[in-house]
C-alpha cells in the first residue's frame, strides 16, 4: 500500500493523471470519516489570550479523551471582533510528528521533539496571534480541522 501511495504522489509531482479506482476511494472516504468522528474525542480547554513581552499570544491545552493515540493534530483559531465575528483567522498544528530521515534510513534515531498524544493525555501549546488586526476582542474560537493517529 505505501508503495502504490509513493507512486500516486510521483505521478502528481510529475504532472501524470491519477486514476483511483472504486475501492481506492471508498478507502479514502472510510479514512475521513473515522478522522472527522475523532476530532470529537479531542478537547481544547483552559483558552487563554496573554501578552508577553509585547506580544499577544493564545494558550492552550489539548486532550485525547479516544483510545487511539494521536500523532498530527490541525486547527483554525478564528479571531473575534466585540460583535463575536471572525477578523482574522491562523492556522495551527498543536501536534505534529515530525518527519525524521533517520527512522526512514533505518538508523533508528529518534530526532522527534513533539511526542504524540496519547489517549487520556493532555498536551498544552502556544501560539503567536501578533498579526491580528486592532479590532480583534481577544475573543477567540477554536475549530479542530484534520486528525491523524495510529
Amino acid at each position: 500500500m505505501k508503495i502504490r501511495i509513493a507512486f500516486i504522489i510521483f505521478l502528481a509531482f510529475c504532472g501524470g493523471t491519477i486514476l483511483i479506482s472504486n475501492s481506492m476511494a471508498q478507502n479514502v472516504k472510510a479514512v475521513d470519516t473515522e478522522a472527522d468522528n475523532y476530532i470529537k474525542k479531542l478537547i481544547v480547554k483552559k483558552v487563554e489570550v496573554k501578552q508577553k513581552l509585547g506580544y499577544v499570544y493564545l494558550f492552550g491545552e489539548i486532550k485525547n479523551t479516544g483510545d487511539k493515540t494521536v500523532t498530527n493534530v490541525k486547527m483554525i483559531i478564528y479571531c473575534l471582533d466585540a460583535n463575536g465575528k471572525a477578523v482574522y483567522e491562523k492556522d495551527f498544528a498543536p501536534i505534529v510528528e515530525k518527519f525524521n530521515p533517520y527512522a526512514l534510513a533505518g538508523l533508528g534515531m529518534n530526532i522527534d521533539s513533539n511526542d504524540p498524544l496519547k489517549p487520556n493525555y493532555s498536551s498544552k501549546f502556544g501560539v503567536n496571534l501578533n498579526s491580528a488586526p486592532s479590532d480583534w476582542a481577544k475573543k477567540v474560537k477554536i475549530k479542530i480541522t484534520d486528525v491523524k493517529f495510529k
